[in-house]
């Protein structure tokens, strides 16, 4: 006869795997899907030698060249395909959905850290960096296993542990420099926490995690120096609304799930309190909303008020683990596993709509290379302009810089156009007067060597450029005309002159 812990025991295994079924349908779909600019990024730094990674990695992007060896050993392994780059950050995503749990199980009981992990595996943020070619998921991953390595060491207190969470906290780091946040938010758990997750610990003991940690920073150093010296040419997320924070503090489908889910049952009457569910003690309340709410207020008050603007989703998604902590425990509160299980359902349901699509994102580079290269067919010879708006291309130095010019034409060293095309980075808008400067010549250069060229561009709301090279060329004899179906907010221009 089964007792209800092994029922428990074995519910949770059950429902572990349904979550996970779920998750891998919905994170693989897109995966054969066209990459969109950051991930071409990812391809051209992991396309060449382990040499070429390290040398690119350490100039270019965040500085560190650590998340790019994943996507390259799974290049090197299955090839240059869509899916295999991205797989490393479904794997590492969920193994974050997999470290959330035990998170949670840690704080809690096995049934919050399920509900937690089933949160974590459907916030907006996680979904979408769970099939991206990008750090995220792997400083997602990062930051999940250094919450964890604490909350051990906070229990009992040893070198062992402290220097695990020293190789966590610098693996987060390098992963992403934006999530050595973290760091703040967990220096403040061990203030929390102090004698509640087990004894006090002494001076030397925490002068102890305090150098494991240091030391593993000590190769994200060098990371932080070059950040910060060409810093103001990362940050274009802009002055920030408050609906902005609000979305981040409450994505919609999880909230959505959650009221939709608590309806329900308080129409069918089951909404009540399950007395045997664990207690959230105010320090443990306290250290759970320090890591949900921390991080998007600070990224949001520091590029409301000051000259940083580096308030974007991504950079703060970490806090998720916070949320879905504290959302799982307040569905372990509700009485009856029936009842828990439908706002799980409800959840899944509902993420499924939000989530379930075959494309990954707006920019189809792969459909604008296919399509620019039958045009480069017709013209031997005729040069491509290409706006790919990487971030970098505000600084007119690095775009005619050709070593760095190539970093700006990272869409077309994955999907490439047919050879015998000079290609052309542009700047990252044609309105300054470096952009202007430098558009005049490469009309004067065009207009002297060629008789046509391309113009391909990431961006629908046009940035300047077609406009330019229409007023300039068309009364010398030259006409354009956009190329069609190419999806995504993308568009592609050919300028041939006229005999």
């Amino acid at each position: 006869m089964c007792t209800l812990g092994d029922f428990n025991a074995r519910a949770h295994r059950w429902l572990m795997l349904a979550l996970f079924g779920q998750l891998l349908l919905l994170w693989s779909l897109p995966l054969t899907s066209s990459l969109w600019l950051d991930e071409t990024v990812t391809w051209w730094m992991a396309s060449g030698s382990f040499e070429t990674l390290w040398q690119r990695g350490s100039e270019f992007s965040g500085g560190s060249p650590v998340p790019w060896i994943l996507p390259w050993a799974s290049m090197k392994l299955f090839g240059s395909s869509e899916w295999a780059l991205r797989l490393p950050s479904l794997l590492c995503m969920a193994g974050a959905v997999l470290v959330v749990a035990a998170i949670g199980r840690r704080l809690f009981d096995r049934g919050t850290g399920f509900f937690a992990a089933a949160v974590f595996a459907f916030h907006h943020v996680v979904q979408f960096e769970a099939r991206n070619a990008r750090a995220y998921a792997l400083a997602m991953l990062g930051a999940a296993l250094a919450t964890l390595a604490l909350l051990r060491w906070l229990e009992r207190p040893g070198f062992l542990r402290a220097v695990t969470y020293g190789v966590c906290a610098s693996l987060t780091v390098l992963a992403h420099f934006m999530f050595g946040g973290i760091l703040i938010v967990h220096a403040a758990w061990v203030l929390v926490f102090r004698g509640v997750r087990g004894p006090c610990w002494s001076i030397r003991e925490i002068a102890v995690l305090a150098l494991a940690t240091l030391a593993g920073l000590v190769p994200a150093i060098g990371l932080f120096l070059d950040v910060g010296a060409r810093a103001s040419g990362l940050m274009v997320s802009g002055v920030p609304y408050i609906e902005a924070l609000l979305r981040e503090l409450a994505p919609h489908a999880t909230v959505a799930a959650a009221l939709i889910g608590v309806i329900v049952l308080g129409v069918l009457g089951r909404l009540r309190r399950d007395a045997a569910a664990p207690p959230l003690a105010r320090r443990v309340l306290l250290a759970l909303a320090l890591l949900f709410v921390l991080p998007p207020i600070v990224l949001f008050v520091v590029s409301r008020w000051t000259a940083w603007q580096v308030f974007l989703p991504r950079y703060a998604s970490w806090h998720a683990i916070g949320f879905a902590l504290l959302v799982g425990w307040c569905w372990r509160q509700v009485a009856g596993q029936g009842s828990r299980i439908l706002l799980v359902v409800v959840l899944c349901v509902m993420g499924s709509g939000a989530f379930l699509t075959r494309s990954h994102f707006v920019n189809e580079w792969r459909g604008v290379s296919a399509a620019v290269s039958v045009e480069l067919e017709r013209h031997p010879g005729a040069p491509l302009l290409a706006h790919t708006g990487l971030i970098e291309s505000l600084d007119a130095s690095f775009v005619r810089d050709p070593e760095k010019s190539a970093y700006l034409l990272a869409p077309f060293a994955a999907y490439p156009v047919p050879s015998g095309h000079e290609l052309k980075a542009l700047t990252w808008n044609a309105h300054t007067l470096d952009a202007q400067v430098l558009l005049e010549e490469l009309a004067l250069w065009l207009e002297r060597e060629h008789k046509a060229f391309v113009l391909a561009s990431r961006d629908t709301n046009e940035p300047g450029f077609w406009p330019f090279f229409r007023g300039r060329l068309g009364p010398l004899g030259w006409k354009d005309r956009r190329l069609e179906d190419i999806r995504g907010n993308m568009i592609a221009v050919v300028f041939e002159k006229l005999p």
